[in-house]
Protein backbone atom coordinates (compact mmCIF):
# COMPACT_ATOMS: atom_id res chain seq x y z
CA UNK A 1 0.00 0.00 0.00
CA UNK A 2 1.03 3.48 -1.09
CA UNK A 3 2.70 5.66 2.05
CA UNK A 4 0.15 8.17 1.40
CA UNK A 5 -2.92 6.06 2.24
CA UNK A 6 -1.59 4.96 5.65
CA UNK A 7 -2.11 6.11 8.61
CA UNK A 8 0.87 6.15 11.81
CA UNK A 9 -0.08 7.12 15.31
CA UNK A 10 -2.60 7.45 18.22
CA UNK A 11 -5.52 10.33 17.48
CA UNK A 12 -7.45 11.73 19.96
CA UNK A 13 -10.51 14.18 18.31
CA UNK A 14 -14.21 15.42 19.33
CA UNK A 15 -15.48 14.11 16.01
CA UNK A 16 -16.41 11.66 13.87
CA UNK A 17 -13.44 9.38 12.20
CA UNK A 18 -13.99 7.22 8.97
CA UNK A 19 -10.69 5.03 8.14
CA UNK A 20 -10.46 4.16 4.55
CA UNK A 21 -6.72 3.05 4.51
CA UNK A 22 -4.35 1.20 6.72
CA UNK A 23 -4.43 2.82 9.95
CA UNK A 24 -1.93 1.76 12.65
CA UNK A 25 -2.44 2.70 16.26
CA UNK A 26 -5.36 3.81 19.31
CA UNK A 27 -8.31 6.11 17.84
CA UNK A 28 -10.49 8.49 20.06
CA UNK A 29 -13.55 9.79 18.83
CA UNK A 30 -17.23 10.08 19.04
CA UNK A 31 -18.40 8.00 16.20
CA UNK A 32 -15.57 5.60 14.29
CA UNK A 33 -16.40 4.00 11.04
CA UNK A 34 -14.08 1.32 9.11
CA UNK A 35 -14.77 1.45 5.29
CA UNK A 36 -15.09 -1.87 3.56
CA UNK A 37 -11.10 -2.10 2.10
CA UNK A 38 -9.83 -0.89 5.27
CA UNK A 39 -7.47 -2.24 7.80
CA UNK A 40 -6.97 -0.82 11.24
CA UNK A 41 -4.43 -2.28 14.27
CA UNK A 42 -4.95 -0.89 17.29
CA UNK A 43 -7.48 0.08 19.93
CA UNK A 44 -11.08 1.82 19.59
CA UNK A 45 -12.39 4.32 21.70
CA UNK A 46 -15.77 6.03 20.74
CA UNK A 47 -19.33 6.61 21.27
CA UNK A 48 -20.43 4.64 18.02
CA UNK A 49 -18.45 2.25 15.97
CA UNK A 50 -19.51 0.62 12.37
CA UNK A 51 -16.86 -1.73 11.09
CA UNK A 52 -17.13 -2.99 7.28
CA UNK A 53 -13.58 -3.39 6.89
CA UNK A 54 -10.56 -5.70 8.61
CA UNK A 55 -9.81 -4.71 12.27
CA UNK A 56 -7.63 -6.40 14.91
CA UNK A 57 -7.25 -4.93 18.56
CA UNK A 58 -10.13 -3.69 21.15
CA UNK A 59 -12.96 -2.12 20.56
CA UNK A 60 -14.77 0.25 23.43
CA UNK A 61 -18.07 1.74 22.51
CA UNK A 62 -21.50 2.40 23.79
CA UNK A 63 -22.73 1.10 20.34
CA UNK A 64 -20.75 -0.93 17.70
CA UNK A 65 -21.82 -2.32 14.63
CA UNK A 66 -20.57 -4.85 12.40
CA UNK A 67 -21.40 -4.73 8.96
CA UNK A 68 -21.46 -8.07 6.60
CA UNK A 69 -17.67 -7.46 5.23
CA UNK A 70 -16.58 -6.87 8.48
CA UNK A 71 -13.82 -9.00 9.95
CA UNK A 72 -12.92 -8.23 13.47
CA UNK A 73 -10.62 -10.24 15.69
CA UNK A 74 -10.29 -8.96 19.69
CA UNK A 75 -12.39 -7.94 22.41
CA UNK A 76 -15.32 -5.98 21.93
CA UNK A 77 -16.22 -3.78 25.07
CA UNK A 78 -20.17 -2.97 24.69
CA UNK A 79 -23.34 -3.28 25.79
CA UNK A 80 -24.40 -3.11 22.46
CA UNK A 81 -23.74 -5.55 19.69
CA UNK A 82 -24.90 -6.03 16.40
CA UNK A 83 -23.48 -8.05 13.96
CA UNK A 84 -25.13 -8.24 10.23
CA UNK A 85 -25.23 -11.52 8.79
CA UNK A 86 -21.79 -12.67 6.70
CA UNK A 87 -19.81 -10.57 9.65
CA UNK A 88 -16.87 -12.40 10.96
CA UNK A 89 -16.23 -11.73 14.76
CA UNK A 90 -13.11 -14.22 16.14
CA UNK A 91 -13.13 -12.74 19.78
CA UNK A 92 -15.30 -12.11 22.64
CA UNK A 93 -17.55 -9.67 23.73
CA UNK A 94 -17.16 -8.02 27.21
CA UNK A 95 -20.02 -5.73 29.09
CA UNK A 96 -17.85 -2.74 30.22
CA UNK A 97 -20.21 -2.61 33.29
CA UNK A 98 -18.17 -6.34 34.42
CA UNK A 99 -14.75 -5.72 33.34
CA UNK A 100 -12.23 -3.22 34.77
Amino acid sequence: MPAYRRLMGDMNCLEDVTITLLAKGNIHCRRYELGVDAEHYGNIFADEAQLSGTFFGDIHAKFVLLKPTSHVHGLIHTKNLTMEEGASFNGQRLDPSTTS
